[in-house]
């Protein structure tokens, strides 16, 4: 990723941003590209708990690069997008700290799971994104293995879920 690249905020229907985005890959788009971090969670489905990959922000695809508007219009002709936050002639994009942020926590685009230690009614972070945002932690479902924290997004704070795993200690 280019440092001069602005971070464009693209609003789409939720369950929908793979699909957008990789239809957005398939356009000639010299000035922009789509990017969709994503998280690691734990689902059970039938009884069995497996690891799944879902979007960060659910309902929304990061376009970096320079604003063309033709490209922009382009970008929205595509199936469940919804719009450009912002407006499409002045849109909003990220300021240089939440890209920092994103960037920390989902390593390669993906946000893998925290390190935790269960201390009594507490858990304590020992590694991973939670480490990083532990201010910022609203509620903890110990049972899912989530943690809900609010992450900023376009000067407004948004509650994203993020999955940690226990870690045993050994004396």
């Amino acid at each position: 990723m280019n440092n001069k690249d602005k971070w464009f905020v693209l609003q789409v229907l939720s369950n929908r941003e793979n699909k957008i985005v990789d239809n957005i890959g398939k356009m000639d788009l010299p000035h922009l590209r789509p990017f969709l971090p994503q998280k690691k969670i734990k689902i059970k489905k039938l009884g069995v708990v497996k690891d799944v990959i879902v979007p960060l922000y659910p309902g929304y695809i990061f376009i970096l690069g320079t604003w063309v508007l033709e490209e922009a219009k382009k970008i929205l002709q595509i199936q469940y997008t919804v719009k450009f936050i912002g407006g499409i002639n002045n849109p909003g994009y990220l300021k240089k700290d939440e890209i920092d942020l994103i960037n920390k926590i989902a390593r390669d685009g993906i946000c893998n799971y925290s390190k935790v230690v269960s201390e009594g009614n507490k858990i304590k972070v020992i590694s991973g994104p939670l480490k990083e945002l532990e201010g910022q932690i609203i509620s903890v479902d110990r049972r899912k293995q989530r943690a809900v924290v609010f992450l900023p997004l376009l000067n407004t704070n948004v509650k994203v879920t993020l999955g940690f795993e226990f870690m045993e200690i050994k004396n």
